[in-house]
């Protein structure tokens, strides 16, 4: 009873048209909880009310009218921004929101509605596992957060500024996979090197209004004394101590490691990248080296593998320490494989289309799961201009 009437007394501080749009808002988003309690069950607007914070201005207050107007709009189209970045059928590629922390979008919802950014900037992230051979289909994981930051940042009206634009870092956990998995550095590197320069070239033709958003990064060097080292070391005890067997089970049928204690490494690890600020973890990557955002709450976006590592996370946040209790969001996408391995039924490698001049459509051995995000890259690109024009182009740049 308490909590209906403090969401009620929340909703009573909006404007009615307010609550009304982002009723409206919610439900388009469609999104299932994934994860936590009411799996499956579709987030709902009411759910959204009793996060909520309360109205920052006075309903009746005709002096505030300019700011509540901006407010607003900004409100509403940093909400959608978030949920429902585009309306065209078959570009819309999110499966499912955390159960656990969904709770807090509302709230970095209002810090970009408030350009809070020096006080709490807001990140988004994908984390990318280390690997010796990226896939075509990784440029397709980073459209959902490029819609976004496209999204967020259209200027509604002459008179109102679009809402605050988050940061993209998109994470390769390189030295991770290096030293949980045994895979080659160099390796890894130089994959990572190449899907950065492809990645930069496609966001320039495709999403350009957004691209100073965007900040590829690598995890830190793992070596003895390092801070990475001795924390994801200490997270293992964590996790073998906490984790339920029965998760457990799950990270070690993944195959993301050899042994259980490696297992428990590599998806305590997952703490470090999606729950905390520390600039120790990361470094800028990026060839426009714009200076990192140092996070007050973070969007994660990750495809069907995360499911498990965001159990991970919340099974061992509380024991973990009071620096990974940073504000997040998980947002899930239809990505059944990660980019980053290769699908078990055929897939289509980077460096097979851009080194060595394969065309990707004259492939037929494609695993299905492979071939839906790499239809949905295509899909999305060719509404705006041509995948093929801008994999020739790429070729003749010589890179």
């Amino acid at each position: 009873m308490r909590e209906q009437l403090q969401q009620r007394s929340v909703i009573e501080s909006y404007p009615r048209r307010v609550v009304d749009q982002l009723k409206q808002v919610y439900s388009r988003a469609n999104l299932p909880l994934i994860n936590g309690d009411g799996e499956g069950v579709i987030m709902k607007a009411s759910d959204m009310f009793s996060n909520t914070p309360v109205y920052p201005y006075k309903k009746d207050d005709v002096s505030q009218v300019q700011d509540m107007t901006q407010y607003d709009v900004r409100l509403l189209q940093a909400v959608e921004g978030l949920l429902v970045p585009t309306v065209e059928k078959g570009e819309r590629y999110f499966s499912g929101i955390g159960a656990h922390d969904f709770g807090n979008l509302p709230r970095i919802a209002d810090v970009l509605a408030s350009d809070e950014k020096e006080v709490q900037p807001v990140v988004m992230r994908i984390v990318f596992g280390g690997t010796e051979e990226m896939q075509l289909r990784g440029l397709s994981m980073l459209i959902p957060s490029l819609q976004q930051l496209e999204k967020l940042g259209q200027n509604p009206s002459e008179r109102i500024d679009a809402p605050t634009l988050p940061q993209l870092q998109v994470i390769f956990a390189n030295n991770i996979a290096s030293h949980v998995r045994g895979l080659s550095y160099t390796r890894i590197a130089a994959e990572t090197r190449q899907f950065i320069d492809v990645s930069e070239a496609y966001i320039d033709k495709f999403f350009p209004s957004v691209g100073d958003s965007v900040l590829f990064m690598e995890d830190a060097p793992i070596v003895e004394g390092s801070f990475i080292k001795e924390e994801m070391e200490r997270l293992v005890g964590v996790a073998r101590g906490n984790l339920p067997e029965e998760l457990k089970d799950r990270i070690r049928s993944k195959k993301s490691a050899d042994d259980q204690d490696s297992s428990l490494m590599y998806a305590a690890a997952h703490l470090l990248m999606h729950d905390t600020n520390n600039s120790e973890l990361i470094r800028p990557v990026s060839t426009n080296r714009s200076n990192a955002f140092i996070p007050g709450a973070i969007v994660s976006i990750g495809g069907r593998q995360e499911r498990d590592f965001y159990a991970v996370r919340f099974a061992l946040k509380d024991y973990a320490g009071d620096e990974y209790q940073i504000p997040t969001v998980q947002l899930f996408t239809k990505h059944k494989v990660p980019p980053y391995d290769r699908a078990e039924k055929g897939d289509i490698s980077l460096s097979a289309v851009f080194r060595n001049g394969i065309d990707p459509r004259s492939v037929r051995q494609v695993d299905p799961l492979a071939g839906n995000d790499l239809s949905y890259l295509y899909a999305v690109s060719d509404r705006r201009g041509s995948m093929d024009e801008f994999i020739q182009e790429y070729r003749e740049r010589g890179v």
